[in-house]
């Protein structure tokens, strides 16, 4: 990578329900070992990385945000100027896919209707195949409804991390427009071109 080469600052902010796996997938992202004991957020957290797409240098800026309700007010702060929002919940528990709509609804409301935010939905936990009560079906049905990306991930083996993240930036810096990239971007996976619902 170029060490004078332009660098776009990205911030991304994970949402969900507390124990959902937000700070892990952070954790591991950024090539930290998984613990199976982390402890909740505190009100707000945050990590970065550097990364390389399409000949593009990254800087990601990622919040960790709590899911315990008394923070909520301290987190819709984290709302503004943010340029992508990955709602996560656990495969296992379904009343963490459920939620996913009211934290939808609260990210919309603390978003400028001029801001070009791109969404995903998150599907972790996916090494817990046995206790799987939320299906990859309904969770791309809700992601196509809501105009989101889809990506499945578990941060105990790291499956699909990596891959979201590259899909998420993909698609913001292609939002951004020429007069933030310094050339053209094409975001496209090995085979197809990415979709919605498919990163």
């Amino acid at each position: 990578m170029d060490s004078d080469q332009k660098e776009i600052l990205l911030k991304i902010k994970l949402i969900g329900d507390s124990s959902v796996g937000k700070s892990s997938i952070v954790t591991r992202l950024c090539g930290e070992p998984f613990k199976e004991d982390i402890g909740p957020t505190i009100g707000v957290d945050y990590k970065s990385k550097i990364a390389e797409l399409n000949g593009h240098k990254i800087k990601m800026i990622i919040w960790d945000t709590a899911g315990q309700e008394r923070f909520r007010t301290v987190t819709t702060t984290y709302y503004k100027n943010s340029h992508g929002f990955c709602f996560v919940y656990d495969v296992t528990h379904r009343p963490s896919f459920e939620s996913i709509k009211k934290w939808l609804d609260e990210a919309n409301e603390n978003t400028s209707s001029d801001n070009k935010v791109v969404m995903m939905l998150i599907a972790n936990k996916i090494d817990l195949s046995f206790s799987r009560v939320v299906t990859k079906e309904e969770s791309e049905a809700f992601a196509r409804e809501h105009n989101m990306l889809y990506c499945e991930t578990s941060a105990k083996t790291k499956e699909g991390i990596e891959k979201a993240f590259d899909a998420i930036c993909g698609y913001i810096v292609s939002n951004m427009g020429p007069k933030f990239v310094p050339s053209p971007v094409v975001i496209k996976s090995k085979t197809k071109e990415r979709t919605a619902c498919d990163c």
